[in-house]
């Protein structure tokens, strides 16, 4: 019933930039070699750290993977708009933002492209109520699950 996949992109995407940052200041300053100036020591250590944010990231969303807590929210919707900054530094990610009539503000959820492909490929019409089944990661609620809802009249 859950999807996923928009987890897995968030710890791909950043992350993966994360540790290929980490590499190539590793690679272009030599690391192998026994003898550095200071300057490749300092680069060669940042690099480390580096390396040790993309491990940390990672881990925290593995954690989401393998034991998600999924909640939910039922709303209308207000409106979508491109939202690369959960996800940086690939635009993939939209930001769609559902109301209840008592929220403020009103919540917003995030799904890369690809996953919205397979999650809730139609567009989400506007006043349409929905039930948003959610992951609250470290930076955005990635959406996992959608249902059309029909309030009680």
């Amino acid at each position: 019933m859950y999807n996923y996949s928009g987890i897995l992109y968030k710890l791909v995407a950043p992350c993966g930039i994360i540790f290929l940052g980490g590499i190539i200041i590793l690679v272009l300053n030599s690391f192998w070699k026994k003898k550095h100036d200071d300057s490749e020591k300092k680069s060669i250590r940042n690099a480390y750290i580096i390396l040790g944010v993309g491990v940390i990231s990672s881990l925290l969303f593995l954690v989401d993977i393998v034991s998600p807590k999924v909640e939910s929210y039922t709303g209308y919707f207000v409106r979508e708009y491109r939202d690369s900054g959960v996800s940086p530094p690939l635009p993939y990610t939209y930001a769609y933002v559902f109301c209840d009539g008592s929220s403020s503000p009103k919540p917003t959820y995030h799904m890369d492209v690809f996953s919205k492909r397979e999650i809730y490929p139609e567009d989400f019409i506007e006043g349409q109520w929905y039930t948003i089944y959610y992951v609250d990661l470290i930076d955005s609620n990635a959406i996992v699950a959608v249902e059309e809802y029909i309030p009680d009249s």
